[in-house]
């Protein structure tokens, strides 16, 4: 069993498991709305779930490569590999649109919006 956990796909395993554990994270910080409304916090908040999220990868991925066949452990390696591309494509594309909009405003002079919402110059 343990010359199994030293073999390169099992590497791999150590290896690509805790990434997308970590991206799991990040997309879970983001859809509970961790770090709303925390300032400058919110970054550090999203990044903490990123790391326990590959904290539990670690843990799983040591699991998995004591427990599978090598067949098996290999093609969950290709499938993980594209998850990760999956998810490193997904939140490329949202960095770039949110940069695209930011250019637009900035292109037009509009003012950048507040956090706390809008502010009237009237007395």
């Amino acid at each position: 069993m343990a010359h199994k956990m030293l073999k390169p796909y099992s590497w791999l395993c150590y290896l690509l498991v805790p990434i997308l554990c970590f991206f799991i994270g990040l997309s879970l910080a983001g859809f509970v709305g961790a770090g709303k409304g925390q300032g400058l916090a919110a970054g550090a908040i999203v990044l903490g779930y990123g790391v326990i999220g590959a904290a539990i990868g670690i843990v799983i991925a040591l699991l998995l490569t004591s427990n599978l066949s090598r067949k098996t452990l290999i093609r969950l390696n290709g499938i993980v590999a594209l998850s990760i591309a999956f998810f490193y494509g997904y939140y490329h594309i949202r960095y770039k649109a949110r940069e695209r909009e930011r250019a637009q405003e900035e292109q037009l002079g509009e003012p950048k919006r507040s956090p706390t919402g809008p502010t009237t110059d009237t007395p």
